[in-house]
């Protein structure tokens, strides 16, 4: 059965390496890592920092950069099993239902609203 995840730039920051998380554990075959464009523009900003969180920006980046090169919207990070596959979803936008409880000049609210979107959607 399939799961979508929506991530937050902490999934890239602060956890190990995509390639190294325990997706079996999840119990969901495939594993979906939707990426919104709240998020891509963080990891844009993190681009032009220092240390560790620049480095692993650009490699989030130049995982996106190829998908966008090779004109695809997801890219596979590991082979089954689980199969996870990160997901571009940058035209979905925020629930205008929940407009007057959030502040959608935040990314994680508005991440909120992206996410009452997608369960709309499904």
């Amino acid at each position: 059965m399939e799961v979508h995840l929506v991530a937050d730039t902490n999934l890239f920051f602060e956890c190990k390496s995509l390639e190294q998380l325990p997706w079996a554990e999840l119990g969901f075959d495939p594993v979906v890592i939707l990426l919104t464009k709240p998020v891509l523009d963080e990891i844009d900003k993190h681009k032009k920092a220092n240390g560790r969180t620049r480095a692993r920006a650009l490699d989030i980046f130049s995982r996106v950069r190829t998908m966008l090169k090779q004109s695809v919207q997801e890219i596979e990070i590991c082979a089954p099993s689980p199969r996870v596959v990160i997901r571009l979803i940058p035209n979905v936008v925020p629930d205008a239902a929940l407009k007057e409880g959030l502040d959608y000049f935040k990314t994680d609210e508005r991440l909120i609203g992206i996410v009452s979107t997608l369960n709309a959607q499904a």
